[in-house]
């Protein structure tokens, strides 16, 4: 009995040990996660069950955190007890504990009436358990899951799980741009899994991280062999090889024209005396004889070796032997390119990026793919045309996220702050942005009514200081006005004579005025 104690005891705890993430059983996973279930429910003997093979099949699938990996599920699977005895087929639950699936305690029953056998897997649950979801044992996720891959890992609309990332992670959203990048793109037909979705041309493949096409074959890209011959492809992508073979060229490109070889002449050995006949053929300047052109003037070529054509190459000073579209001097500023072509010469660019040619100033005269002239004709800029909350790269070869709010407006109504990197923000929904205003609204006002409040006291103080001063001077008058003057300038003599008293009042009188 105490096996069997420590037995029930060391299921319940890993009945109740966190979800971890584990890819789909395989059928020794489940048969040892079965095991147990067969002991607790019967207890009278141990088990070592055989599932048969093509039996499982998944009821219930709660999605893990990675493709491909998953927290908990039911499954229904035919089985033989143990040797020899009759198969059963049960329908019970096991969930992935750090790494390990394990049987789950009293999961194991009767597959009811109401599973239907070859029914797709019920993958919109965050938890698979008997009692849940009715006979599917499926609690389903939240509403807000209801698109992409419709799955989730927890029970909260932010749970939602609607595609994978390039690296596999679960995400709430079927726009790749912030977890995988710009070019990367999730749909039904690749199961919402962020795939690059960038195409290059013969020649290029795309780069590691998806951002930009990289030269793999300068065979495929330019087609640089020239009049049939065959391009011999090395490493680096820039390194080739042209074999002329069999097509009447010679050159680094197969270009040049393999002249025929001249036949000997007695005259060829006898050297001549005679001088130079007078020229008359057109476009030659010196003639072997009267008819036959020697050495033909700038801007031409001997047609058949002894007449002369003009050279249709531009830029072109003389044109190499019965070829009129083949250079073999180029005039002043210009050189051989590709064997036939005259191109400018080529000086160093003073602009880091965009030019591929330049003249002597350093100013640009050619600007590479996706850059155009600007407007004083010697810089090139970026003309790539990026969508809103991006900028065109330092390569000027692709759209860079430069603001997630503005390129994929990720909150929706709500305002959106962007963070510290492009592809990080916060989203402020409209109860905060009441809340918010509100509250500075009322700080407003509160400040508004404390200065006019400190005005008023000010008023006040001002007056009561003006009364006080007015009172007190008053009372200062009237005092003077009781108090006797002593600036007598004569004392008048003490007489009772009434001429002498009038006197008296009439001096007072005037001192007093």
């Amino acid at each position: 009995m105490m096996r069997e104690a420590v037995l029930v005891f060391v299921l319940c705890v890993l009945s109740l040990s966190v979800a971890q993430d584990c890819p789909l059983p395989t059928i020794a996973e489940i048969e040892t996660a079965l095991a147990p279930l067969l002991f607790i429910s019967d207890g009278n003997q141990m088990y070592s069950p055989t599932v048969t093979e093509g039996s499982v099949q998944y009821v219930c699938l709660a999605q893990g955190s990675m493709i491909d990996t998953y927290e908990a599920l039911a499954l229904i699977a035919t089985f033989t007890p143990n040797p020899g005895q009759p198969e059963q087929t049960r329908i019970f639950d096991i969930e992935c504990s750090s790494g390990t699936w394990s049987g789950r305690t009293g999961s194991l029953n009767l597959v009811p009436n109401g599973v239907v056998f070859g029914a797709p897997t019920n993958t919109f649950c965050y938890r698979c358990r008997e009692g849940f979801g009715g006979d599917t044992r499926c609690r389903a996720c939240d509403g807000a899951c209801n698109s992409g891959l419709m799955r989730c890992t927890g029970s909260g609309s932010g749970d939602c799980c609607l595609s994978f990332s390039s690296d596999g992670q679960c995400i709430t959203t079927t726009n790749c741009t912030s977890s995988s990048g710009p070019n990367y793109v999730a749909t039904e037909s690749n199961n919402f899994t962020c795939t690059c979705n960038l195409t290059c041309s013969d020649g290029y493949t795309v780069n590691s991280n998806c951002t930009d096409c990289d030269s793999t074959s300068i065979c495929d890209k330019d087609s640089p062999c020239m009049n049939g011959g065959e391009c011999i492809q090395y490493s680096p992508p820039d390194n080739y090889t042209c074999d002329c073979t069999g097509t009447g060229y010679q050159g680094v490109n197969c270009t040049f024209v393999i002249p025929p070889t001249p036949f000997p002449t007695p005259s060829s050995t006898v050297p001549s005396s005679t001088p130079s006949p007078i020229c008359a053929i057109a476009l030659c300047d010196n003639c072997q004889n009267s008819s036959c052109c020697k050495t033909s003037s700038s801007g031409s070529y001997l047609t058949d070796g002894c007449t002369c054509g003009p050279c249709r190459m531009p830029n072109c000073l003389k044109c190499q032997l019965l070829n009129s579209s083949c250079c073999a001097e180029c005039g002043s500023g210009y050189e051989l390119v590709n064997g036939c072509q005259c191109g400018a010469i080529t000086y160093p660019c003073s602009q880091p990026a965009g030019c591929e040619r330049c003249d002597a100033t350093g100013c640009c005269q050619t600007c590479s793919s996706g850059y155009s002239m600007s407007a004083n004709n010697c810089l090139c800029r970026c003309s790539l045309s990026c969508d809103r909350g991006y900028t065109p790269s330092a390569n000027c070869t692709s759209c860079v996220l430069t603001n997630i709010c503005e390129a994929s407006n990720p909150c929706g109504t709500a305002d959106c702050s962007l963070g510290s990197q492009p592809d990080q923000y916060t989203c402020y929904c409209a109860a905060n942005r009441s809340n918010t205003r509100s509250q500075s609204l009322s700080a407003s006002i509160i400040a508004v009514i404390t200065v006019l409040s400190l005005i008023v006291a000010v008023c006040i103080a001002l007056i009561v200081v003006l009364v006080v001063l007015v009172v007190t001077n008053n009372k200062k008058q009237k005092l003077q006005l009781q108090q006797p003057s002593h600036d007598y300038d004569v004392i008048l003599p003490t007489t009772s004579d009434p001429a002498t008293q009038t006197n008296q009042a009439y001096q007072v009188g005037r001192q007093l005025l």
